[in-house]
């Protein structure tokens, strides 16, 4: 024991005596998620804002009443575009285009009498093709709003049929029935969060684990970097491994010293966006401690096990960047599982990232405690257990 509580005493001063790469791992990441969580705010709390130009050739209260519907979706900032003539060419439509607005939508002339005759009714989305999955979602919208456009104008003709009143008198009773019905549902919904926390978390309490636990990975690339230094550049490795202590317990050592490092990362970062951001932290500070500190132990024992298998440093140093973002995306640090194509959600669960993740959701969004991810930390711990497994098999040259 005292050999390796010496051996992690060493590799600490090592760590202090490099100031920049100690800098690098604690600092650089937070500025990262920083970065990265203000810019994913829009996408994962709440819609993002979006200006649609509308311009209205018809210029009548049904081109009117479809704009006016498309202006309360969330997201949506119609602008109404104020045209002369009855026409416009594809030229015109695309001075509407800049960096807020990602889709243009023509309303012809002769769309009112199209709807109220229920005739074929042409009209023209332009659309941004670098953002396509809204123009996907505005179109249909617009789709939407011409089917309650066609409904109420043939609930209108019953309703004038069945009564004998005139067709400003029916349109009058239809919009007054379907506001009446609006408003009921309207306020007759209400969301309750599903957790113990009874509040929706905020866009950093979503991004800020992420963004942590994704860049967190690095200290596989330090510990990495620290076995090839020592095998290939300084040449102390065989040295080290004669010296009366076993090959597990210096392995086993410098793993712990960088899981301390790891720790301390993490924390760094959770604490800083509780500062912050007023992100919460949860009730339980000791399953959060647990959860970080296992997350490190996986990311210290994964690039052990690289260094174990690889000698040369710029192949180590692909992989590791490689795994950092692959498994990061696939186990849902950088985009929510839910929003990944359904193999990748599949796929999900073979990451480690995805367990880390879900244990400290568990404890700052849902607002659970230790007994609630027992599970995660158990999967954790044996990803952890598999990596130092094949990090401690003996090969020649290598760890």
């Amino acid at each position: 024991m005292r050999a390796f509580v010496a051996i992690v005493h060493k590799e600490l001063k090592l760590l202090y005596a490099d100031p920049a790469t100690l800098v690098l791992l604690l600092f650089m990441p937070f500025v990262l998620v920083a970065v990265l969580s203000t810019a994913f705010e829009p996408l994962v709390v709440g819609r993002p804002q979006l200006e649609l130009s509308v311009i209205d050739l018809d210029r009548t209260a049904a081109s009117q009443e479809l704009a006016a519907g498309l202006a309360e979706v969330d997201g949506l900032d119609v602008r109404v575009e104020e045209r002369p003539g009855t026409t416009i060419s594809a030229d015109e439509v695309q001075e509407l285009f800049g960096e807020e607005r990602f889709a243009a939508l023509v309303i012809p002339a002769g769309f009112e009498v199209a709807v109220r005759q229920g005739s074929d009714v042409t009209l023209t989305l332009h659309g941004d093709p670098a953002r396509a999955g809204y123009v996907d979602i505005v179109q249909e919208q617009i789709e939407g709003q011409l089917l309650v456009a066609q409904l109420a104008e043939g609930l209108i003709a019953i309703v004038s049929q069945a009564t004998g009143a005139t067709e400003a008198e029916a349109q009058t009773t239809v919009l007054r029935a379907a506001s009446s019905a609006a408003a009921a549902v309207e306020s007759g919904l209400e969301t309750v969060p599903v957790s113990a926390r009874n509040t929706f978390p905020t866009a950093f309490e979503q991004t800020v684990p992420g963004f942590a636990v994704m860049f967190g990975f690095f200290v596989a690339y330090a510990i990495a970097i620290n076995f090839i230094q020592e095998k290939s550049e300084f040449h102390t490795w065989r040295r080290t491994l004669v010296a009366p202590v076993s090959r597990a317990t210096i392995v086993s050592a410098r793993v712990a010293a960088y899981v301390l490092l790891g720790t301390a990362q993490l924390a760094i970062m959770l604490v800083l966006g509780w500062a912050i951001w007023g992100m919460s932290l949860g009730s339980s500070p000791l399953a959060l401690v647990l959860a970080i500190s296992l997350w490190a132990l996986v990311s210290a024992t994964f690039g052990a096990m690289i260094a174990s298998l690889l000698d040369d440093l710029a192949a180590v140093s692909a992989i590791i960047s490689i795994s950092v973002i692959v498994l990061g995306a696939i186990g849902g640090a950088l985009i929510p599982v839910a929003f990944l194509p359904d193999w990748m959600r599949f796929a999900a669960v073979a990451t480690p990232q995805f367990w880390a993740m879900d244990a400290i959701q568990e404890l700052i969004v849902r607002g659970r405690g230790l007994s609630d991810i027992l599970s995660q930390l158990g999967i954790l711990l044996a990803f952890a257990a598999a990596f130092l497994a094949v990090a401690l098999r003996p090969r020649a040259g290598a760890v």
